[in-house]
């Protein structure tokens, strides 16, 4: 207890503390405190049959661990300041500028053609799909092969009626014709009729 206590006074490490060493190198520890260590001068001479001597390092404790200068963080704070000064979010008219003419021409002969297309998607994966659920083959399967033989259909279908839901979608923002009843008639079908969302231009 008396060397612990002597350790945490001078702040010496313990490792250091319990060196064997030649006397001549190190201080001994009845030369640092001979005011501590006088009572115990015949225990000591008990002990004369070790040649090892308790020895106190004098090597403070210090840090091992690594330290980042302070250059370098200042340097990393001005470039991310840098970097959000930079960022500059483009106004919708650069933007609009930016693509070419073209991307804003209004072909209803083209939206059209399409509208049919995804309609006659949508009209044949329901057909089929309704012909499968409906058919004996089907019921006599158990649920785990009915569910099988229906997913394929199920995932066209789902993929039709998405693309009905874009041409609603076009006609709302009034880019399938630039004759506003085509687009309430595209898109009461597509949303309303197909989609079963409600159409609102």
């Amino acid at each position: 207890l008396l060397t612990l206590s002597l350790l945490a006074c001078r702040n010496v490490s313990v490792v250091d503390a319990f060196i064997t060493s030649n006397p001549r190198q190190q201080r001994p520890l009845n030369s640092l405190t001979p005011s501590l260590t006088k009572g115990h001068t015949n225990r000591k001479n008990k002990r004369s049959s070790s040649s090892s001597r308790l020895f106190v390092a004098t090597t403070p404790i210090t840090s091992n661990i690594p330290t980042v200068p302070a250059s370098t963080n200042q340097n990393k704070s001005a470039n991310d300041n840098n970097n959000n000064e930079e960022v500059e979010v483009p106004a919708l008219g650069t933007i609009a500028r930016m693509l070419p003419k073209e991307s804003f021409d209004i072909d209803t002969k083209t939206s059209l053609f399409y509208f049919g297309l995804d309609m006659a998607a949508v009209v044949a994966c329901l057909t089929a799909l309704n012909t499968v659920v409906t058919s004996d083959v089907y019921h006599a399967l158990p649920i785990w092969g009915q569910a099988l033989s229906v997913m394929p259909l199920q995932v066209l279908s789902g993929f039709a009626m998405w693309c009905m839901w874009c041409i609603g979608h076009d006609a709302g923002h009034g880019t399938v014709s630039k004759q506003n009843w085509i687009n309430h008639v595209v898109g009461e079908v597509a949303h309303s009729m197909v989609c079963l969302t409600p159409f609102v231009p």
